[in-house]
């Protein structure tokens, strides 16, 4: 619980320093998790710990409005998850994956990532993610930093996997991170309306899209 506070106080001390309203936030633990919170956490689990417990926000900066899911297992950070909802879709879904000795977008039509490399907005954006999470002796080593797929109404989801930002001792999430990669992206979806597409890797979305619709995800009996 120590580490989960702390990074909740500098999960909101960024958020203030870069004008992001906190819509909502609330930590839930075992004994409150439903099945969608204990399904989700499983499948994010890395090696041998599946997060216990998490962190849940819904920040607002201007029309935007994003949430942000930061899993802890006892005194393990591990690495959180950036989730929004944005006007436009791509002809396939992309991923920003760590190929061989560096970083690059993967997708079933080529011609999209090609698309994203070519913008030298995200491309100085997307230099800037961190590729690691460390806090506390624990560290993670993320298959992928962002993630863009068309959900079949006009719009896109965007996750970010959220590395190490600042130092090991003193943490931000990455909310400045998440606000950059979104406002150089946002230009490069078409307004077009593409079928719904999966994800490449397994993530947070569904919890994501219940918080960003102002649903709970908590059992309100505590049981």
């Amino acid at each position: 619980m120590a580490l989960q506070d702390t990074m909740h106080k500098l999960t909101l001390k960024e958020a203030r320093k870069l004008g992001v309203a906190v819509e909502w936030t609330e930590a839930t633990h075992a004994e409150r998790m439903g099945g969608a919170l204990t399904s989700a956490l499983k499948a994010i689990a890395t090696g041998t710990s599946t997060p216990s417990s998490m962190s849940m926000y819904r920040f607002a900066r201007g029309d935007l409005r994003f949430a942000y899911l930061a899993p802890f297992d006892r005194a393990i950070a591990h690495p959180g998850q950036f989730h929004v909802v944005m006007p436009g879709s791509l002809a396939s879904s992309v991923a920003r994956v760590w190929k061989g000795l560096g970083a690059a977008w993967t997708a079933p039509d080529p011609l999209v990532a090609q698309a994203l490399d070519a913008d030298a907005a995200l491309t100085s954006a997307v230099k800037k993610l961190s590729w690691r999470k460390g806090l506390a002796g624990a560290t993670f080593t993320l298959p992928w930093t962002l993630q863009v797929r068309a959900i079949g109404d006009g719009h896109s989801h965007l996750a970010m996997n959220a590395g190490t930002y600042s130092g090991l001792l003193l943490q931000k999430p990455g909310i400045g991170m998440f606000v950059r990669v979104v406002d150089a992206l946002g230009p490069l979806l078409p307004r077009t309306t593409t079928a719904s597409q999966g994800f490449a890797f397994a993530c947070l979305d569904g919890l994501a899209s219940e918080i960003l619709a102002g649903r709970t995800v908590l059992r309100s009996d505590g049981r």
